[in-house]
């Protein structure tokens, strides 16, 4: 919040925010800080993971499947696919103990083939 006050345009802070809402049980400030940073960065793609996890959090699953299946088998960087990065966004938060029943939905929507 500090940062944003500072920087009020600055996506990434937005991203930050829509990050650490998720794991703070904030997750209609995540969702719209995620939205606030596409907003000013289009261009910034990662945040995607930021939102869809808020919808699916906030129970707003519907919201979050066309992200994924829109996303899910495109390159996320040289390495990674949006899928991989959006199952280990899904492990960080269950590793800090947040869960939810629609993760198990998620991971057999990122199964299934185009």
């Amino acid at each position: 919040q500090k940062a944003i006050k500072k920087e009020p345009d600055n996506y990434n802070n937005y991203f930050n925010l829509s990050w650490h809402s998720l794991f703070s049980g904030e997750y209609k400030q995540a969702i719209t800080a995620a939205k606030k940073s596409l907003d000013l960065a289009p261009e910034k793609k990662g945040v995607y993971s930021n939102l869809v996890l808020g919808y699916v959090l906030n129970n707003e699953f519907a919201k979050a499947k066309p992200i994924y299946l829109e996303w899910k088998n495109k390159q996320y960087d040289a390495y990674r696919t949006w899928k991989r990065i959006f199952l280990a966004d899904i492990t960080d938060l269950e590793s800090a103990g947040i869960t939810h029943p629609d993760f198990k939905k998620v991971r057999e929507l990122l199964k299934q083939t185009p």
